[in-house]
């Protein structure tokens, strides 16, 4: 949901309203205080910005920055409209995305559908305990803590947007729940994807948004291939998967990931890391190999004969005090100012037996309880080559890191649909997880559309009170069909389970208009619109 609000300020520094006479100020406090109290109780932080920045006067011109298609012409349904311009002029100038070259020919503009997900509002979410609230003893005093069993951390950001955004489309809602079933009916593919394909994946949703912004390095770029690597196994578990289902799995999962993972698309990242990444040093360094460029060859054979100068000058300098290199003297780094440069290190025991040698012919650099650093004139130059030559290799690494970034950059679109396919099968992956480990039986419902009016709840439970420690849930039958039982009331004593009762329903009709399997034994339900549901304060269903 949203997080945070722009809204018009006055001259006073409130929120602008009806402007006017007194009477038209008086308003526009009201309005202003209606508006700051909803905002609180949404838990939107609201921003003020002067009214110009509600101007729509340039608005054609930032879309044809912004939108993909260059131009602002097809658009005409959201422009006809001065309240959508004004908002969407405000968030433009809000975001700054005019300001950031990587969002220019990015996005894609169409007006919200407000009847395409069910209504449900703050009060209904708490109601209905959708996330965790604070006293929670376990995460599975939640909806979103019991179905919670995503393996990636874009699954569950998906699942958080869904317990939001339930479906009112059968034909979608039963799309995903022929994805459930396959994947509770195949114990072999569920495991494969839960256990071996999907733990450990890294978080690529948010890895393409820092390549999307060029704000990553080669370490980033190395997951990325490591996630793309998994693809064509993901892709071949659905394909063996030989259930009444399965060529929804195949149309809906493998055949978009095979795409993405062609020859023309991620085949070819693939390509571009194993080629510019030295993959064999992978984790130890990230670093672009040598024969990625001829400059960086030439300055790695540069950097190693000078190195091999450096080590012949140690030898030189040891036999000097009559001591053995990589024993009783060492060579090191030492940093100070910013700068690193080769010297030697004897520990205090060594420098009392060589001090008359050392303090004629070396020159300290630091001593230390750990020992002394020192160095000579030809050590020193060779330090000092060293250096520069470093300074020159670390510095075309990282032009040549930008390069590879920039390439890869290309590639982000192709990234944005696998995240999106991948978020959803883990989402769904773990519904089916859930109905399968869940201490009682969950069952596919009956999706109906609304017109038939039936919500038949035989066996009904609620899954957050049946999944404590010594609960035995007593199930509950429900049966509202239109013309027939428009309402039930339900009477009782206090801690009776009425208000639970309230909530396994409503809590049954969400779980299954998300897509999931339902803690019933039977279930028929009509696609509602909205959930609504009012539970006193300190009505805890625990």
């Amino acid at each position: 949901g949203g997080r945070e609000c722009v809204v018009a300020a006055a001259p006073s520094g409130g929120v602008s309203g009806a402007a006017g006479d007194g009477v038209g100020m008086v308003a526009q406090g009201a309005d202003a205080r209606r508006l700051a109290d909803v905002l609180a109780r949404c838990h939107v932080m609201s921003t003020a910005r002067p009214k110009a920045v509600f101007s729509a006067k340039h608005l054609e011109a930032d879309l044809a920055t912004l939108l993909k298609s260059g131009s602002a012409e097809r658009h005409h349904d959201v422009l006809e409209r001065p309240a959508a311009c004004a908002a969407l002029s405000a968030a433009i100038a809000f975001t700054e995305l005019k300001a950031d070259a990587c969002m220019h020919r990015k996005f894609e503009l169409s007006l919200y559908d407000q009847g395409r997900y069910m209504r449900l509002d703050l009060a209904a979410q708490r109601a209905l305990n959708v996330y965790p609230q604070r006293g929670d003893a376990n995460s599975t005093f939640s909806l979103l803590g019991l179905l919670g069993r995503c393996r990636t951390g874009m699954g569950k950001r998906k699942l958080k947007v869904w317990l939001k955004q339930p479906l009112v489309s059968v034909d979608d809602i039963n799309a995903r729940l022929d994805i459930v079933s396959a994947l509770v009916e195949d114990t072999e593919l569920r495991e494969r994807l839960r256990d071996t394909h999907f733990r450990g994946m890294p978080d690529v949703e948010r890895l393409v948004r820092r390549l999307e912004a060029r704000r990553l390095g080669l370490p980033e770029l190395c997951l990325m291939y490591r996630a793309s690597a998994v693809l064509p196994l993901i892709e071949d578990a659905i394909r063996q998967h030989a259930g009444p289902h399965a060529d929804a799995l195949v149309a809906r999962y493998a055949e978009p990931l095979a795409r993405a993972h062609d020859a023309e698309h991620l085949t070819k990242f693939e390509e571009l890391l194993e080629a510019a990444v030295d993959l064999d040093r992978v984790p130890e360094e990230y670093l672009i190999c040598a024969s990625y460029d001829p400059r960086l060859e030439d300055l790695k054979a540069t950097k190693e004969a000078i190195e091999a100068d450096v080590d012949a000058a140690a030898r030189s300098a040891a036999r000097e005090l009559g001591l053995e290199l990589g024993k009783t003297v060492k060579l090191e780094w030492h940093k100070a100012a910013a700068t690193r440069t080769r010297c030697l290190r004897i520990t205090q025991k060594e420098e009392k037996a060589v001090r008359g040698k050392l303090s004629a012919r070396f020159k300290t650099i630091e001593a230390r309880k750990d020992g002394t650093k020192f160095t000579n004139r030809e050590l020193e130059r060779c330090a000092e080559r060293l250096s520069a030559a470093s300074a020159a290799y670390e510095g075309l690494q990282r032009e040549l890191v930008e390069q590879v970034v920039g390439v890869a950059h290309t590639f982000v679109e192709v990234w944005e649909s696998v995240t999106g396919l991948l978020a959803e099968l883990d989402v769904l992956t773990g519904f089916a997880d859930l109905a399968v480990c869940a201490p009682s039986r969950y069952v596919r419902p009956t999706v109906l559309p609304s017109e038939a009016g039936e919500l038949v709840l035989a066996g009904c439970r609620h899954p957050c009170v049946e999944a404590q420690d010594g609960v035995e849930f007593i199930p509950n039958d429900v049966s509202l069909l239109r013309g027939d039982s428009w309402f039930t009331i339900i009477t009782g004593p206090n801690m009776g389970g009425k208000s639970t009762f309230i909530r396994q329903v409503g809590a049954a009709v969400l779980l299954a208009q998300v897509g999931c399997f339902v803690p019933c034994d039977e279930a028929r339900i009509s696609v509602r619109d909205a959930i609504f549901a009012r539970v006193g304060a300190g009505d805890c269903q625990q």
